[in-house]
């Protein structure tokens, strides 16, 4: 449904079905699910008149993969970044 609605707010057709762009980024949350579709609305806008959502949405995969992997039962954590847990072990104060 996410997805769907997704579509609908860039204002051009997906060049991929919103179950398999689901599929690809499985596991994110849902605020990196709306900072992967703000991209590419940012992306595809700045793009305009030249605009090829398929290679934005094909660039925005690319760069989201692997962003997020299965950590135990915490959920999805994001690859790169410290755990709260980490931040504040490095940052007492």
């Amino acid at each position: 449904e996410w997805f769907r609605r997704f579509a609908q707010g860039v204002g051009s057709p997906l060049p991929v079905s919103p179950k398999a762009l689901a599929a690809r980024l499985r596991g994110l949350g849902f605020s990196e699910l709306e900072r992967f579709s703000l991209e590419v609305r940012r992306q595809f806008i700045l793009d305009i008149p030249e605009a090829d959502l398929r290679s934005i949405i094909t660039r925005q995969l690319q760069a989201w993969k692997g962003r997020s992997s299965p950590r135990g039962d915490r959920g999805a954590a994001t690859r790169g970044r410290p755990s709260p847990d980490e931040t504040l072990a490095a940052n007492p104060d």
